[in-house]
């Protein structure tokens, strides 16, 4: 600090054995000069350090929601993907009970034609009736 004097045992053990106080406010002086100095560069430095804080964390975020965005995407795939298997699975036994149906109306039809040509409460005509609804 300016006007503040040391002792020479002080002295000495900060700028080495046989210095002068001359040579203790030089060397002093110097030291502060380069303080400021690095102050100074320091300053004009952090505002680019800053800026690339806020970059690098800009990033990192960009980074982690396009990969939710992809998971969300790819977990949306698959369930549509499961959902098409089932519609396809249902669409499948439902054409298969159609054709079921189809096939037991025609069975019924080919069973009853043979009624018309008979005459109702004839033994006949009973038979062909308890064959045409098995």
């Amino acid at each position: 600090m300016p006007g503040q004097f040391i002792s020479a045992e002080e002295g000495e053990a900060i700028f080495g054995k046989g210095s002068s106080q001359k040579d203790w406010q030089t060397k002093s002086m110097a030291s502060k000069e380069s303080l400021k100095a690095a102050g100074k560069s320091l300053s004009n430095f952090l505002p680019a350090l800053i800026g690339i804080a806020v970059a690098a964390t800009a990033v990192t975020a960009a980074v982690v929601l396009i990969s939710k965005s992809l998971n969300k995407e790819e977990d949306a795939l698959k369930a549509a993907t499961e959902s098409a298997k089932r519609f396809r699975e249902e669409h499948q036994r439902v054409s298969d009970e159609t054709q079921k149906l189809k096939d037991n109306i025609s069975n019924y039809k080919e069973a009853t034609s043979g009624l018309n040509d008979l005459t109702k409460g004839t033994l006949e005509y009973r038979e062909a009736l308890l064959k045409a609804n098995e």
